[in-house]
């Protein structure tokens, strides 16, 4: 009797295993095509892993881009900057779309390195895509030099920066000048005539290592006092936030002698 069963079963099982058979396919015969990767190199070797610019200064980077078979019409690019330096959790902005980039990265200042990052689209071949990244250090641009405080509307203030060699400390370049300052950092001008400036060293720069801090102090049109650090112009201090006067009684103006 068991034999029997033993018999049925195999007999049973024999279709199914033909028609699984019957569905394999052979693929030796398929054609494999290459795609030809695209290759990212830097020219710069001062702008292979890491780059440094200045504050609101121009940077150039021109990398080489390269694929074996095609001009090169089929790519498209990206490049994008984090919002905040050395983060987990990286938010890009783009701020370009061309092969090369010639502009103004716009982040503040910071000890940490943004991340800058070059994305190559291949659109000719399911949008393959190729990633280049760098170390981003922004540092200050603002040298000693002569600093204006201009209006072009009567009402709001900026700061013009010019920096040659007869007014700037060791400079030896050629003449350099940042306009637009307050409104390039904060996208708006100072919302008051500002009347005087006045230039500050906080600390002691006679010795060596010690801390020191550049500052402008500025007096507005209705007599508030505005501190501004020479870093990047940030302001560090006014006369509301009782950074620069620790009271001021109702009606309190700041005028010159």
């Amino acid at each position: 009797m068991k034999k029997n069963n033993i018999t049925q079963l195999i007999i049973l099982l024999l279709p199914n295993i033909l028609w699984f058979t019957s569905c394999y396919e052979d693929k030796s015969s398929f054609v494999t095509n290459l795609i030809p990767e695209v290759q990212i190199s830097i020219n710069d070797k001062n702008q292979e892993n890491s780059i440094y610019v200045g504050y609101q200064s121009p940077v150039d980077i021109v990398p080489s881009i390269t694929q074996d078979g095609f001009d090169g019409s089929n790519l498209r690019y990206e490049w994008a900057v984090t919002e905040e330096p050395s983060t987990n959790n990286p938010v890009y902005e783009i701020i370009g779309t061309e092969k090369d980039f010639h502009g103004i990265i716009n982040r503040p200042i910071s000890n940490g390195a943004y991340t800058l990052k070059l994305t190559v689209t291949d659109v000719a071949n399911d949008n393959l895509q190729y990633i280049y990244s760098w170390e981003l250090y922004v540092q200050s641009s603002f040298l000693d030099g002569l600093l204006i405080a201009d209006s072009e509307n009567g009402t709001t203030t900026d700061f013009t920066l010019i920096n040659n060699s007869q007014i700037t400390n060791q400079y030896t370049k050629e003449e350099r000048i940042f306009r637009h300052i307050l409104e390039t950092a904060n996208g708006a001008a100072y919302d008051e005539l500002l009347t005087s400036l006045t230039y500050e060293v906080m600390g002691n720069t006679a010795i060596l290592g010690s801390s020191h801090l550049n500052q402008i102090w500025a007096i507005s049109s209705t007599g508030k006092s505005i501190r501004f650090n020479c870093k990047d112009y940030s302001i560090n201090g006014t006369w509301e936030d009782e950074k620069i006067f620790l009271y001021c009684p109702t009606d309190f103006q700041v005028k010159l002698r």
